[in-house]
């Protein structure tokens, strides 16, 4: 019966990483492409982007290429898909960018609005 009931849970944990999509990188080091993340959906989406960093819930959930961005706040960089070279700390910052690079964004909401530029 205790055979059962770990094989049961053990069901449950792998399901639920599955839904929640805690499988990127390890949150205490690197993947194989030096992307590191912390907190839930974090690099969520990440395929080949190589050298990103976030902490927050949600940050650079979307990002499938982008790299070298780092950001640091529940959504920062959330929407950002192939962006490069992106720094954005605090909750919100950048949040709105897509393929912008080059940006540095620090505060709440900072270029909020910044998709491309």
């Amino acid at each position: 019966m205790k055979q059962k009931n770990k094989a049961i849970l053990l069901g449950i944990v792998l399901w639920s990483n599955l839904v929640l999509g805690v499988s990127p990188p390890n949150p205490t080091g690197s993947d194989i492409r030096q992307n590191t993340a912390g907190g839930a959906s974090v690099l969520l989406k990440n395929t080949v982007g190589v050298a990103n960093t976030g902490f927050g819930s949600g940050t650079l959930a979307s990002n499938t290429s982008g790299s070298f961005n780092t950001a640091n706040g529940q959504f920062a960089l959330n929407k950002n898909n192939i962006g490069y070279s992106n720094t954005a700390i605090g909750t919100g910052a950048l949040s709105q960018n897509t393929s912008g690079h080059g940006n540095s964004a620090c505060g709440v909401n900072a270029l909020l609005s910044n998709t491309t530029g």
